[in-house]
């Protein structure tokens, strides 16, 4: 209960783009105890008789950074996600979908 009011307060206090900004920074140095973190989280689910994929696929992305060896692209955490996403697709670990800019444009949505 204290996460998810965690979580709430945080996507209250700022925009889904301050936060998922601070997530892609923070990764340069957190992924690998993110990655253990998931992976507890995958233990007692299992124990507890579930099989719950977000853990485990969050785990596995972060593992893969650690594999590439992210961390050593950065000593603290960048002032701009963009170092991090640079530093990913250097390393093979993370892409551009063809045909799209690494930012994605704003989309409008067009309701009939």
């Amino acid at each position: 209960a204290e996460l998810w009011h965690d979580i709430v307060h945080t996507m209250d206090a700022h925009s889904f783009a301050d936060t998922g900004g601070t997530w892609i920074r923070t990764h340069a140095t957190a992924h690998e105890r993110r990655g253990k973190e998931m992976d507890q989280i995958v233990e007692m689910a299992r124990a507890a008789g579930l099989d719950l994929k977000l853990p485990s696929a969050a785990g596995a992305v972060f593992r893969a950074s650690a594999r590439a060896r992210l961390a050593r692209n950065f000593s603290a955490n960048p002032v701009d996600m963009h170092a991090v996403i640079a530093a990913l697709e250097k390393t093979g670990k993370a892409r551009k979908p063809a045909g799209r800019k690494t930012t994605p444009a704003r989309r409008t949505s067009k309701r009939s």
